[in-house]
């Protein structure tokens, strides 16, 4: 359930802040809704990063996870 609406916000969010900074929205509302954004994409990152390291073994995971 988590992982949908991170993705959402992430793809979602993505999207509004270009049409924000396409439109020549108010900078401090485009900023705010960049912030959300990262929290989604940084979920994503996270999450992947975790899958890779499942396949790769614990040491590569680990120099994965810390090196992103």
């Amino acid at each position: 359930m988590f992982a949908r609406i991170a993705y959402g916000l992430a793809i979602g969010g993505t999207a509004l802040t270009i049409v924000l900074r396409v439109i020549g929205a108010d900078e401090t509302l485009t900023f705010g809704v960049s912030a959300a954004t990262i929290l989604g994409l940084a979920y994503t990152l996270g999450h992947a990063t975790e899958q890779l390291g499942m396949a790769a073994g614990p040491r590569i995971g680990g120099i994965m996870n810390a090196t992103v």
